[in-house]
């Protein structure tokens, strides 16, 4: 269902109280996210009031492509990854052809060669996205602070 559905649904809806405000998470949902984590730490960092980063972007280096970055702040130059289950544990959705520990050794090389072409380069898991005091102090130490909004772009977080 594309966002053109949910508005055209909502739309036959009119004029049912709490439109407007299912609106928000329609304009603030993303297919580029990766996963559900990914999901869950685009919220996390809206809830905290930080800049909405870019999603997927390709690096590349004198090697060619090193692949998408999760999360980009490009004023920062810093990439986030976040990394779960599905990328390394048994029931991973890509590279089900290698081992794990061929996937972890692919992976620290990626982030190794990621890590020469920005300046700064961090990683969370599932744990760290659920504790907004510790992220919200974990992505300060690389310059990402809170910036102010208008309360019409606030989405409902709880």
């Amino acid at each position: 269902m594309t966002k053109a559905d949910l508005r055209a649904e909502m739309d036959a809806l009119a004029p049912y109280r709490g439109l407007v405000r299912a609106a928000g998470p329609i304009d603030f949902a993303d297919g580029l996210s990766g996963s559900p984590a990914e999901s869950f730490g685009r919220v996390q960092f809206h809830a905290l009031g930080l800049p909405a980063p870019e999603l997927q972007v390709e690096f590349s280096d004198e090697r060619g492509s090193i692949g998408f970055a999760d999360f980009y702040w490009r004023e920062l130059d810093l990439v986030v990854e976040v990394d779960g289950r599905s990328k390394y544990g048994a029931g991973r959705r890509y590279q089900t052809g290698m081992s794990i520990e061929q996937i972890v050794l692919a992976e620290k090389d990626r982030e190794d060669r990621m890590r020469r072409v920005v300046t700064s380069f961090a990683r969370l898991d599932w744990a760290q996205l659920q504790n907004r005091h510790s992220l919200a102090a974990r992505l300060r130490s690389y310059g990402l602070v809170a910036e102010r909004r208008r309360a019409s772009e606030a989405i409902a977080v709880r």
